[in-house]
Formats: C-alpha cells, structure tokens, sequence
C-alpha cells in the first residue's frame, strides 16, 4: 500500500468512526480529514479524484479549499513576561508567528493591532 492510499484508508477509516459516534446528518467534517485531504492534495490528487475516492462531495472540498486560501486569521499567543512591565502593571506583548513580536502594548493598543491584522 503506497501513502496516498494509506491517507484513503485512514479517511475512510476516520469518517466511519465520525459517523457511528456522532448523531444526525449535518455534521462537520473532522479536522482530521480536512488534513488528510490537504495532504492528498500536496500529492496532486485531483479534487475530483478525492472525491470519487472518499464520498465527500465536490463542492465540500472546494469550500475548504477556499475558506483555508481567504482565511485573514492570525495565530497570536500569550507568552509570560519576564519581569518586565509598565508601571500600571498592564502590559501585553503579542507574538505572531516565530517572526513578529511587539511588547509592552496597553489594551486597547492591542485590540487595535488585532483589527489591523484582520483586514
């Protein structure tokens, strides 16, 4: 068995479970198989063979497809200061990414870099 029919096996595999676990039939689709559909892709399966091979729809995958390109999310993290603070003792630093890191910013200076960095 190669790696692109192990990532099938393990979709199938992860779908069945999903279903026999969670009630009803509008459910979303495990993180689980949207990596591992992500991963058939960088192996330049075809949407269409995707979906021929997994049951997911079509339109389904490209609707992930297009939310993961169009996502304006960004990955912030709160990390602990080392003894370092302004005299009010609010300080936040904001970590985006390994590249980015500000210090030192009050509140509202923070929710304004959120909204910058979500346009």
């Amino acid at each position: 068995m190669d790696a692109t029919d192990q990532i099938y096996s393990e979709i199938t595999q992860i779908i069945e479970q999903y279903r026999t676990e969670v009630p009803g039939r509008r459910r979303a689709w495990p993180k689980a198989v949207k990596e591992r559909v992500q991963d058939l892709r960088r192996r330049k399966v075809s949407w269409d063979e995707i979906s021929k091979s997994t049951g997911i729809p079509v339109s389904t995958l490209y609707q992930w497809r297009i939310r993961k390109s169009t996502s304006s999310f960004q990955e912030l993290s709160v990390v602990p200061t080392s003894g370092r603070s302004r005299s009010d003792g609010h300080s936040v630093t904001v970590v985006v990414s390994d590249r980015i890191r500000v210090e030192g910013l009050d509140v509202g200076s923070v929710i304004k870099l959120i909204q910058r960095l979500d346009r």
